[in-house]
């Protein structure tokens, strides 16, 4: 289904790192990027005291961080994003450090989505599998 649909090939693989891979039967890729994504995210979450994901105190780093798809999401949806009286006086040593870990996450689940949708399409180029 999803080398019919290259859309939502794009938008799965964004959504839920290595899942497209899992059904490539990649399996190896596919929790190497899951695990990849979800501790680099995890850790960058913790390092900066959950107030690394700001659209407007850091937007470039929102828009990396928001392809790491689902760990973004659940964080906007438990957490929110900060105010400004959460910076004054309590900032994380490692805030820095935990902003740049969840960028990571986010542009290797972009070299990902990559890697699966060039799968994909080589998969319908050729008729079967790599």
């Amino acid at each position: 289904m999803l080398r019919a649909v290259p859309p939502l090939a794009l938008i799965t693989a964004w959504l839920l790192p290595g899942f497209v891979h899992l059904l490539l039967g990649k399996r190896f890729h596919a929790a190497l990027f899951l695990i990849c994504v979800v501790v680099f995210f995890v850790v960058g979450d913790i390092a900066s005291d959950f107030y690394g994901v700001s659209s407007h105190y850091h937007f470039y780093a929102f828009v990396a961080q928001l392809c790491a798809g689902v760990p973004v999401l659940v964080h906007l949806a438990v957490c929110g994003q900060p105010s400004s009286d959460i910076f004054v006086g309590r900032i994380s040593p490692y805030y820095d450090a935990g902003v740049i870990y969840m960028m990571v996450a986010g542009l290797l689940n972009v070299a990902a989505v990559a890697d699966a949708l060039e799968r994909l399409y080589r998969r319908t180029q050729d008729g079967d599998g790599d």
